[in-house]
């Protein structure tokens, strides 16, 4: 029978000092803090994966990474194996979907548009739209255009 694990406080995060060897302080249900002889600290998520494959994610550095956001995350990758997901692969796939949707910039759809009018345009309008894009459009848009809220 697995022994059980006392949940963490705060202060025990906190107070965990680095030693020679890697230390683990156990939070439950395969959360644990990992501090390293370095002294830096870790949240780690130990869980089977749906084909039986033991593995390890982490959450990120404490303390950019707080006891409760650590306990949500592991709420959320407990329900995605429940529902027979792997957390790893979600939390890959969440990724690159969002390095897809960085792609989708409102500059590169702009300039496609461009592209394709312009052939239809005299050279100087398409001159001009071009220059009115980049003087007045392009420098007000840092952030990511989704093309799907259109």
């Amino acid at each position: 029978m697995p022994k059980l694990a006392k949940p963490l406080s705060d202060a025990q995060v906190k107070r965990a000092k680095a030693e020679e060897k890697l230390v683990k302080l156990f939070d439950g249900h395969g959360l644990y803090l990992e501090v390293q002889p370095t002294g830096a600290k870790f949240w780690r998520f130990r869980y089977r994966q749906p084909n039986g494959k033991e593995t390890t994610i982490t959450f990120g550095p404490y303390p950019e990474v707080s006891l409760a956001e650590a306990r949500e995350k592991r709420t959320e990758a407990r329900r995605w194996l429940l529902e027979g997901l792997d957390p790893g692969q979600q939390r890959d796939q969440a990724r690159r979907d969002s390095a897809r949707a960085s792609e989708n910039t409102f500059r590169r759809i702009a300039t496609e548009w461009h592209a394709l009018k312009q052939k239809s345009w005299s050279p100087a309008y398409a001159d001009n739209v071009l220059h009115r894009l980049e003087a007045d459009v392009f420098p007000s848009c840092p952030v990511p255009f989704d093309h799907k809220r259109v």
